[in-house]
C-alpha cells in the first residue's frame, strides 16, 4: 500500500525535479531553507540560505556563519515546505512579470511518461544566435518530430491536460479495485464494489494533475 512516507517522497521528488528544470534562478535564490540534522542525539532544523540549485539535484548552500557548502547537500535534504515555498514563489513571479502563458499552465508532455523534458523541432536563425522563427509544423506531435530526454527516445507529446483526459484518466477507469488500492492506498475491506468505486474516484479527483501523471508513470514503469 501507498504508504504518508511513499506520498511524501513522491512529492519531494516531483518538486526537486521541477525546479531543477527552472534555467534562471537568480529571482527566487538565496533563499531560507531548513535541513534537518542531528544535535547531541535528537533531530532539530537547522536554518540555512539556499543559493544555487545543480541540475542533478544538487545544491550550494551558506550556513549561519556565513560559510559557503557546495556539493554536501542535496535537494532532497531541504525540509519539503520550503521547496514548495521556493516553487510558488517561481510561479508568482511568472504570473507578475507577464512571462507565464498558456503553456506554462497547461505544458507539453510526453504522452509515454508524462515528462515536461521534452523537444520538438523548430526552425531558428544561424545568423542571429539561433533565434527561434516557429515550429517545423506546429500542429505535428508526432513522435518523429519529438524527443523526451527522460524516455532518450521519440515519443509524442501532448498538452497536460490532454494527457490527462485522453490517457491517464482512462487509464484509471480501467483498473480493477485491487489495483486502486496499492495506488490510492486505501483497501476495500468491508466496502461494497459499488461504494469503494465511489471512495477511490474521490481520492483520485482530489490529486493534481502532477499527481496523477505521478502515479500512473509510477505504476506503469513497475508494472512494465
Amino acid at each position: 500500500m501507498q504508504t504518508l512516507k511513499k506520498q511524501h517522497d513522491d512529492l519531494t521528488k516531483s518538486v526537486v525535479e521541477n525546479l531543477c528544470l527552472i534555467r534562471d534562478t537568480s529571482r527566487i535564490l538565496p533563499h531560507t531553507v531548513f535541513i534537518e540534522e542531528e544535535y547531541e542525539g535528537e533531530p532539530e532544523y537547522v536554518k540555512y540560505q539556499l543559493l544555487s540549485i545543480h541540475e542533478d539535484g544538487g545544491c550550494s548552500i551558506l550556513d549561519c556563519n556565513g560559510i559557503r557548502i557546495d556539493d554536501q547537500y542535496t535537494l532532497y535534504q531541504i525540509n519539503i515546505d520550503w521547496l514548495l515555498t521556493i516553487w510558488e514563489r517561481h510561479n508568482e513571479l511568472l504570473v507578475v512579470n507577464g512571462l507565464a502563458t498558456v503553456d506554462d499552465e497547461d505544458p507539453m508532455r510526453c504522452e509515454h511518461c508524462g515528462s515536461t523534458n521534452v523537444q520538438r523541432k523548430a526552425w531558428v536563425r544561424p545568423n542571429s544566435g539561433n533565434e527561434y522563427v516557429d515550429d517545423v509544423d506546429p500542429d505535428d506531435d508526432h513522435a518523429s518530430e519529438c524527443w523526451c530526454g527522460e524516455c532518450e527516445d521519440h515519443h509524442s507529446i501532448m498538452f497536460e491536460s490532454n494527457l490527462i483526459a485522453d490517457v491517464i484518466d482512462p487509464w484509471w477507469d480501467y483498473l480493477d479495485h485491487s489495483e486502486r488500492e496499492i495506488i490510492t492506498g486505501i483497501e476495500q475491506g468491508d466496502m461494497s464494489d459499488n461504494e469503494y468505486e465511489k471512495t477511490s474516484c474521490r481520492a483520485w479527483e482530489q490529486k493534481t494533475n502532477l499527481q496523477k501523471i505521478e502515479s500512473w508513470n509510477q505504476y506503469e514503469s513497475e508494472r512494465s
